[in-house]
């Protein structure tokens, strides 16, 4: 470890504390588990040196796994670090509220990229409006998740904005221990009924885009994957006549996301136009889950996700949701097919392998899960960031003029930096 490493709060960082962090990460039940099982165990050496043992030889995704695991006093009760987490890192917690988040610089930091600036606020803004608002009078000088109609709005009042694709998706899952999804030509059908092109002209403004993989095409690791979806009802009603199966009465349960609902509609007309009869339920994100996991019976599910807040190399986001964890296990329950154990004889495959080879590897993974799309995604998003640059505050302080347009996961926030 770093000679003379502490954290925030004065005390030395000790290799305790990094067998502590990873036994914490990996304690079951956690969501970073399935993420952790290229890394076999970590074991103090003495005081300053810990010893890493990995699943697979040759596993070249370490630096990249490790950085999962938040090293964290082994003294912290999970009490302590829900209240104010205390870490190594740049910044420190200086007060955290179910509106905003602010950090200071951390004055125990010891390492080459301190913290060059006083204090950075993260207002929580989930309504977009208000987020706009701040953004628009600049009571907040970065702005994320604009809408597409508040753009022109934010240009207008001198924010510069940028536009990206990322790993961001509204996915289908469908539960495939249920009848008729547990026929794979049923589920490709549906992936065929959909209109993509009018959802994102109608639900998403047109920041989005089809998927042509499971990874958008932005990412390094794309492969155009074997079954590209299309908007095709012909196709669509032919894959249902192959299954033998007459459409009927189903749910298509979705979360609250605006734009998961406004999709929702195109996705019902689409479906009905192939004789099923879809109702729709619409509930919170934590409602919905825990209907789900609690064995609610449900046929579709519509719902974002972006596990790229994680990291973003391959196996780590094919581990979110295709991992052996409560997605493939209470969720989609499709971790007991023969096509689930081959995916991960591939996945596991790919982490000893390195270059053009793992990317083929990686390249089936991604080609077996277009061909049986048990949960897959319907659109990929963009995420537009609005900022001030250039700008000097009130008190003749500077505002960072290298602001850069982000795509983030989970809920939208915006942030306040000022230079002296």
């Amino acid at each position: 470890m770093r000679d003379g490493a502490k954290f925030s709060d004065g005390t030395d960082v000790k290799a305790e504390d990094v067998v502590s962090s990873f036994k914490r990460a990996n304690a079951e039940g956690n969501i970073y588990v399935s993420m952790l099982t290229p890394i076999a165990s970590i074991e103090a050496k003495d005081d300053t040196t810990v010893t890493v043992k990995t699943a697979f030889p040759d596993f070249s995704l370490l630096k990249e796994r490790l950085a999962i695991v938040k090293v964290v006093p082994s003294s912290a009760t999970d009490e302590d670090l829900t209240a104010k987490p205390t870490g190594t890192g740049p910044w420190m917690y200086d007060e955290i509220t179910d509106a905003s988040v602010t950090l200071v610089p951390n004055p125990n930091y010891n390492g080459e990229f301190a913290a060059k600036d006083e204090k950075i606020r993260y207002d929580v803004l989930k309504d977009a409006t208000a987020r706009v608002t701040a953004a628009q009078e600049g009571t907040d000088l970065i702005c994320e998740s604009v809408p597409a109609d508040s753009i022109d709005q934010l240009k207008s009042a001198g924010l510069s904005i940028d536009t990206v694709q990322g790993f961001g998706t509204r996915f289908m899952m469908f539960n495939v221990k249920k009848a008729p999804w547990d026929n794979v030509k049923v589920r490709q059908a549906v992936m065929y009924a959909l209109n993509y092109d009018q959802m994102i002209s109608n639900a998403l403004a047109g920041m989005a885009s089809t998927p042509s993989c499971y990874l958008p095409e932005t990412f390094t690791n794309y492969n155009k994957a074997s079954m590209v979806y299309s908007y095709d009802q012909e196709k669509a009603k032919s894959l249902i006549a192959e299954a033998g199966i007459t459409p009927g009465a189903i749910t298509l349960r979705t979360t609250d996301n605006d734009q998961v609902v406004a999709m929702s509609t195109q996705i019902k007309n689409d479906l009905d136009a192939l004789g099923f009869d879809v109702s729709i339920q619409t509930d919170t994100s934590a409602a919905t889950y825990a209907a789900i996991d609690g064995g609610e019976a449900y046929d579709l599910l519509l719902a974002p996700g972006d596990p790229s807040c994680f990291g973003a190399d391959p196996d780590l986001l094919l581990n979110w949701w295709y991992g052996n964890n409560t997605w493939m296990q209470k969720r989609c329950v499709w971790n007991d097919s023969p096509e689930f154990a081959k995916l991960h004889e591939l996945m596991d495959q790919a982490l000893s392998q390195t270059g053009d080879e793992q990317q083929k590897t990686w390249n089936q993974c991604f080609d077996l899960i277009s061909e049986n799309v048990p949960l897959y995604p319907v659109l990929q998003v963009q995420t537009t960031t609005g900022s001030w640059r250039d700008t000097a505050n009130g008190d003749g302080t500077k505002v960072s003029s290298d602001f850069k347009g982000i795509g983030t996961t989970g809920i939208s926030l915006i942030g306040v930096s000022t230079t002296k």
